[in-house]
């Protein structure tokens, strides 16, 4: 009996030590790549559900946006909201990802280049090359933005 123990209890520890190394990285970065095109679509709808998905919805939740602070999806929530009024014509775009995935499997970061163009209250805005850093989390065998935080390049 002790064998037979032993013996699944070896098998656990290998399988679960080499869980990330066996998973399909590139379908995994593809996934984490997607929530690009879902961040820009919920902006295009200005529809808080499809941004809920993307989120984690836990006070862990940490985004700096520009000059802002949001802790918690119940904060980084309303602000998304109370900005849907004012904007218009929405448009999101994300270019030079890079993706990496932690050996564990869990947590994974991206970084990329993110364009936006949009009216608000008539008046054309852009904003290009804007850095953008999420972290990402796997919650219930799906990836969730745990952290993000933008910043606008300074101009030389």
């Amino acid at each position: 009996m002790k064998s037979i123990i032993t013996f699944f209890l070896m098998a656990f520890l290998i399988a679960s030590g080499s869980y990330a190394q066996d998973r399909d990285l590139t379908a995994e970065k593809s996934k984490i790549a997607s929530v690009c095109d879902k961040y820009a679509d919920a902006w295009a709808a200005l529809d808080i559900e499809k941004f809920s998905v993307l989120f984690a919805h836990s006070e862990d939740l940490v985004i700096y946006d520009g000059s802002s602070t949001f802790i918690g999806w119940d904060a980084w929530k309303n602000k998304l909201v109370n900005s849907f009024p004012s904007a218009k014509d929405v448009k999101v775009s994300f270019r030079d990802h890079h993706i990496q995935i932690h050996q564990s499997g869990e947590v994974a970061f991206l970084t990329a280049k993110e364009d936006v163009d949009y009216l608000e209250n008539g008046k054309a805005f852009s904003f290009d090359g804007m850095r953008v850093t999420w972290v990402f989390a796997r919650e219930d065998g799906k990836w969730v933005i745990i952290h993000g935080h933008w910043s606008v390049p300074v101009k030389e």
